[in-house]
């Protein structure tokens, strides 16, 4: 005997999937499908109600950048938790709004490695050497949709 729990959806309403939930799932799929380049949204009857493809790092609102981020340390996050967490600590630090603005988040970057160096007496940073350096790297990667890096090799 095995025990399976099932979730059973009620309500067919259709409620399209957050942009972190698209690359989560982007994601997943290029792990055994590296071609697949796009996500078919559809709702419980099989209606298509649209498409998703990756934009590009440099243009994922802030919480699916934050995925991106966290899925790739060594010891990935806890979703979405940390997204929340982080999301906030930024907010503190200065960045404010969803956009995943480049400019903003370098700068941002700049002062959270001077706090990691001990140059800056206030409270530690909302993300470590490791963190600043995945964000850094996924910022300055070109690319979107089917020209979109696939480094998924490289935290395995």
């Amino acid at each position: 005997d095995r025990r399976v729990v099932a979730y059973i959806k009620r309500d067919a309403a259709w409620y399209p999937p957050t942009e972190a939930y698209c690359c989560a799932v982007l994601r997943n799929i290029r792990g055994s499908f590296p071609h697949v380049d796009r996500l078919v949204l559809r709702d419980t009857t099989g209606h298509v109600h649209g498409h998703w493809q990756h934009p590009g790092f440099a243009r994922l609102g802030l919480g699916a950048f934050l995925f991106e981020v966290g899925i790739r340390k060594a010891q990935p996050w806890k979703f979405p938790v940390r997204i929340g967490e982080v999301r906030q600590g930024l907010l503190d630090a200065g960045v404010a709004g969803d956009v995943c603005a480049e400019d903003a988040l370098a700068e941002a970057f700049a002062g959270m490695r001077a706090a990691l160096a001990g140059d800056d007496p206030g409270a530690g940073p909302p993300l470590d050497a490791e963190e600043i350096d995945i964000a850094a790297r996924l910022l300055a990667a070109r690319g979107a949709g089917r020209e979109l890096p696939d480094d998924g090799h490289l935290d395995d």
